[in-house]
């Protein structure tokens, strides 16, 4: 079973450019808001209740990403390979960058979300899915007909991978800190 599983899940080298971006996503945006919010903090904190504070902000922006790229490997697994195995890289990629910008267009009306019945939040992630699915197999033959495009987007993940030498240890480094600051 475990071999199975395995044979459908992309390898290490391919997952590492889908990584990336979600990391050049989740970061950036994270980074952009932190000091867009830095004057307001500099009046109300000192400078490790800043530290403290940017810290718990990227641990969980750390768990998000990791979160994310667990998600795009469920789906992986979900999907026949034709769908979404075979160009791993460009889809993912294309559908971090899609999820990212949805997400932002999608942050004013989340407040919209608590006037909503439990129905309705249950049935909004199932709707959400099944488009996350149909976008997916769209894509595979997007890519199917005209490689160009899945050659560029494999390209951009490719380059984003520099991005995830600053990101990923500032992930760590956050994380630990943030477990030293609960713990002790």
């Amino acid at each position: 079973m475990f071999r199975r599983i395995k044979s459908k899940l992309p390898t290490g080298p391919e997952i590492f450019p889908v990584y990336s971006v979600i990391l050049f996503m989740t970061f950036t945006w994270t980074l952009y808001v932190m000091f867009w919010t830095l004057p307001s903090w500099l009046g109300d904190m000192n400078i490790w209740g800043m530290l403290d504070l940017a810290a718990y902000i990227l641990s969980f922006t750390f768990i998000e990403s990791i979160l994310l790229l667990l998600g795009m490997l469920l789906l992986v697994l979900i999907l026949p390979a034709r769908f979404f195995g075979e160009r791993f890289v460009a889809q993912g990629s294309l559908l971090v960058v899609l999820l990212g910008f949805g997400a932002y267009f999608a942050q004013p009306q989340l407040a919209d979300l608590r006037a909503l019945r439990n129905l309705y939040l249950v049935a909004i992630p199932l709707i959400f899915l099944c488009g996350l699915i149909l976008l997916t197999i769209l894509l595979s033959f997007v890519f199917e007909r005209f490689e160009k495009i899945s050659k560029i987007l494999t390209t951009f993940a490719e380059r984003m991978t520099i991005f995830s030498y600053i990101y990923l240890p500032l992930g760590i480094l956050s994380l630990v800190i943030s477990v030293l600051k609960i713990v002790f």
